[in-house]
């Protein structure tokens, strides 16, 4: 029971330190829109919720670390809602989130040459790759929504952004692709894309413990 207690208040700790990079001592304001999904948070070990989204504990954003590769789930696509002029107050947390990420420190600089890859972002991808493009002009963005070459695509990148939509009968090889690039170090950032809707996708990356 000591030994319980003991791994209990570690986990928090480590949770409070990364809320305290990221939000710091500012209030967390986060519009999830009406078709946000909760993301099912299946490690207390390895994941922070970002923004708790019910008293049952349900959250609507989560982070953790796996070995070297950082990962972040939101239930909606937040990077559809920046490119709308949305979510303005939470910028500058994600911001210092993509530096945890990308750097290790929510106090560093998001670099400015990085290699990211999209990958099931469905018919949003125009408007992320934009958004991406505006924001960090230095990165070099790949679309990776082949299945036959998926693990060669994102074992490849710093960064991976992942969405649910694409064919049920890929979702196999893109788990396998998500393992190998966390694995590698990838840094991955998942967008819930299916509104309401389940999609074999949503759970893919199988190796971070979460899923929508």
């Amino acid at each position: 029971l000591e030994a319980a207690r003991a791994d209990l208040a570690s986990i928090r700790a480590t949770s409070e330190a990364l809320l305290r990079d990221i939000y710091g001592s500012e209030p967390v304001v986060y519009d999830p829109s009406a078709w946000s999904s909760y993301i099912m948070t299946t490690s207390l070990e390895e994941n922070v919720v970002l923004v708790q989204g019910s008293e049952a504990g349900y959250s609507l954003a989560v982070a953790g670390q796996q070995g070297d590769a950082r990962y972040a789930a939101f239930g909606f696509n937040l990077l559809v809602s920046f490119a709308n002029g949305e979510q303005a107050d939470y910028r500058a947390s994600f911001e210092r989130l993509l530096a945890w990420q990308l750097g290790g420190s929510a106090d560093s600089d998001v670099p400015e040459s990085a290699s990211v890859g999209l990958v099931s972002i469905g018919w949003d991808h125009g408007t992320v790759a934009g958004w991406l493009e505006a924001e960090y002009p230095g990165w070099q963005l790949s679309t990776c929504d082949d299945a036959a070459t998926f693990s060669e695509c994102l074992v490849a990148q710093d960064l991976v952004v992942v969405g649910a939509q694409g064919a049920a009968e890929d979702a196999e090889a893109l788990a396998t692709a998500v393992d190998e690039a966390l694995s590698g170090g990838v840094a991955l950032i998942f967008v819930h894309t299916e509104t309401w809707a389940t999609s074999a996708r949503a759970s893919s990356p199988r190796s971070a413990p979460v899923s929508c």
